[in-house]
């Protein structure tokens, strides 16, 4: 692929110019300028370079009005362009293209890498597809769309995008890894090492499961998640009262000396509630039930949220439980105002990308 440099700025590499004094600019304003043509302080001070070259080349004030007057007349060429070359500068600045990786790298280090790499290719593409555009006339832009055109027509650059694809897909399938700790005589932790890297998620969780036994949940959370009424008592508690969250001022001396001092009353409505119910039952592993999201609103989960629980049950995120008595009808829509799920919950895989799920609740 190509290695040399190409410039929107002049058509040779060799340019002749010369650079204005800093008393000249500053004379002329040309810091003032530049701090109207952008906010940014790197940006003015790219800008302030570049005004400092005078080039005598007609030829080059040419090119660059060219240039500009496509710049000009192609908005979404322009806003593209400037996103992916924003995307470019970021690789090269931030990027590790220029390090060396060898055996001792880790996992996260070669798989940063290959993201690397991915998003290379994603702005050579974009880049690509942006400059098709047949509006574009100057030289400076026909000039870079052959450069590009170079890059993304070379077999190296087609079979690094078809082998990065490939290890794209197989990372993808990456589920979870199982871990070997090596133990001294007091039963510390000596060592550690990767035993295996798995396609499936790892289910028997004993450890994690201990952080709440059996019996021994933390009440005030439950009661937060489960929708019950609490009293906050105190300067700048909050509470939750037959529907209406409400919050005591957090100011010492209103509290004190005045008997109203309760602040940010709010009623939810019965569409609030329904997703609070939902998002916020569905942070405890026992789930939501069914029954009583009909007894509180009127109506049955399946006619308020039934697209949304057959989107998450389908991608294995959710997991619903429905009555013994209808198992045959399982997968037949229930009857109206009868519902037939028991209980919903999240799966394993779903609790790792649980915000995903409850952001589908709000209605």
């Amino acid at each position: 692929m190509s290695h040399r440099k190409y410039s929107l700025l002049y058509p040779a590499e060799q340019a002749e110019y010369k650079t204005l004094s800093q008393t000249t600019m500053h004379d002329l304003g040309l810091d003032q300028i530049c701090k109207k043509l952008s906010a940014k302080e790197a940006e003015q001070n790219y800008i302030l370079n570049v005004m400092a070259r005078m080039y005598a080349d007609p030829v080059v004030t040419q090119y660059r009005c060219d240039i500009f007057e496509d710049v000009l007349q192609n908005k979404k060429m322009r806003d593209d362009m400037m996103e992916i070359l924003g995307r470019i500068s970021f690789l090269k600045d931030y990027g590790g293209f220029k390090r060396e990786y060898d055996d001792s790298a880790s996992i996260w280090d070669l798989l940063h890498r290959l993201d690397e790499i991915n998003d290379y290719i994603k702005c050579v593409d974009a880049l690509h597809t942006c400059l098709a555009d047949p509006q574009l006339h100057s030289a400076g832009f026909l000039g870079l769309r052959e450069y590009v055109e170079e890059i993304y027509a070379d077999n190296g650059f087609a079979e690094l995008k078809q082998d990065i694809a490939g290890l794209k897909l197989d990372t993808s399938q990456l589920k979870s890894i199982t871990v070997g700790i090596n133990l001294n005589d007091r039963f510390e932790a000596d060592g550690i090492g990767l035993v295996s890297i798995n396609s499936k998620y790892f289910t028997k969780a004993g450890i994690l499961g201990n952080y709440a036994k059996k019996g021994y949940a933390c009440r005030h959370n439950l009661v937060y998640w489960q929708g019950g009424d609490y009293l906050g008592l105190g300067l700048g508690s909050s509470s939750y009262m037959d529907g209406v969250r409400f919050h005591n001022t957090t100011d010492f001396n209103t509290y004190v000396n005045q008997g109203a001092y309760v602040e940010d009353r709010e009623e939810l409505s019965v569409q609030a509630k329904m997703e609070e119910f939902m998002f916020l039952g569905l942070r405890v592993m026992a789930g939501v039930s069914g029954t009583e999201f009909e007894k509180r609103f009127g109506k049955t989960m399946e006619d308020v949220y039934g697209d949304v629980l057959r989107k998450h049950e389908e991608e294995g995120l959710l997991q619903i439980e429905r009555k013994e008595d209808r198992k045959e009808a399982a997968a037949a829509e229930p009857a109206k105002g009868k519902t037939n799920i028991e209980k919903v919950m999240l799966t394993t895989k779903g609790v790792d990308v649980s915000n995903y799920v409850f952001a589908d609740f709000l209605l």
